[in-house]
């Protein structure tokens, strides 16, 4: 659980600094990545802390690998609208995504970002030539792996 803590902390902090420094302004798939992050790290803390026995293990094992598969999904779909999207599709402009969360209901506004989103087609930042949502699912995949690992082998009472 700590490799989890650590990785996820690393990797806010990288998507952090790459928004502060470059000055760039997350699109809404960006930000439902990002707090999918948020929320496999803050698991991992309380798992961390809270120490608990077998089906607790177990309980924390699945959950951290729901949130993985989340963002996996939420990363293919990113890629899918950078890379695949046809150009005759007109996506409708949508507004950022806490502003959608004022003036809607969160499924909406999930629905909205996921769908409807025009700003997540652009690539506006790379490293080694793909882009940051690339490397998000690679994390995500990674996260994932370890995760089944992990439990694998609390189902197994190695750990």
């Amino acid at each position: 659980m700590l490799l989890n803590v650590i990785a996820g902390a690393l990797l806010l902090s990288v998507a952090y600094f790459i928004e502060f420094h470059f000055h760039l302004e997350p699109c809404p798939l960006c930000l439902l990545q990002r707090y999918t992050f948020i929320g496999l790290t803050v698991l991992s803390v309380t798992a961390f802390i809270h120490r608990p026995q077998y089906k607790g293990k177990i309980s924390y094992a699945i959950l951290q690998l729901f949130f993985c598969l989340i963002g996996i999904l939420l990363t293919f779909r990113h890629l899918w609208l950078q890379y695949f999207a046809p150009n005759d599709i007109v996506l409708s402009c949508t507004a950022g995504l806490n502003r959608l969360l004022q003036f809607q209901p969160i499924f909406d506004t999930l629905k909205e970002v996921i769908f409807q989103s025009e700003g997540c087609t652009d690539i506006d930042f790379t490293i080694l030539t793909l882009p940051l949502s690339a490397w998000s699912l690679f994390c995500f995949i990674g996260f994932f792996c370890y995760n089944s690992v992990i439990l694998s082998l609390i189902i197994k009472r190695r750990i």
